[in-house]
């Protein structure tokens, strides 16, 4: 009895060892990520991966058309933007977002929001990249494989 007895605590030592040496690997790799706070940020990264921006413009609380810059469990920063593979002669409709919250847990629900609006209204469709407390939106009409560099780009930015 003895024996199985030292064999459960040895077990038991050992699942715990490994539990710690998992979280001390994910400490690891979370602070290899930068800590996102502003839309910019996020705009820089784009821009470094070669991604076809243009016409940035960093949104104020005085001309955010949905007036939800800086209200509670909204974004803290957003950035408008194009991509120039947008239809030709469409360039004024070509909004693409970066909005950043405060926290994964009000990014996670304007995401859901969008994506519940746009179910209703699938003339408004838009790629919907979600990754910690950044929500990248990118405009419907642009082809699947343009939006899945955005998606890429904010992934190996935003690293988990």
């Amino acid at each position: 009895m003895k024996f199985y007895r030292r064999c459960a605590i040895m077990v038991l030592i050992l699942a715990s060892g490994c539990s710690k040496q998992e979280e001390a690997i994910q400490a690891v790799a979370t602070a290899k990520a930068i800590e996102v706070s502003t839309a910019q940020q996020v705009m820089d990264g784009f821009v470094k991966s070669g991604l076809p921006v243009d016409k940035v413009r960093n949104v104020s609380a005085s001309d955010d058309a949905n007036q939800l810059l800086g209200r509670p469990h909204q974004y803290t920063s957003k950035i408008d933007f194009i991509d120039t593979r947008f239809p030709e002669g469409k360039l004024d409709e070509a909004t693409n977002n970066i909005e950043v919250f405060a926290n994964d847990e009000d990014a996670r629900a304007r995401r859901d929001y969008i994506d519940r609006v746009m179910r209703d209204m699938p003339m408004a469709t838009q790629y919907l990249f979600l990754r910690k407390n950044v929500l990248v939106r990118i405009n419907g009409a642009l082809t699947p494989e343009a939006a899945k560099e955005y998606e890429d780009a904010s992934a190996k930015l935003l690293a988990p």
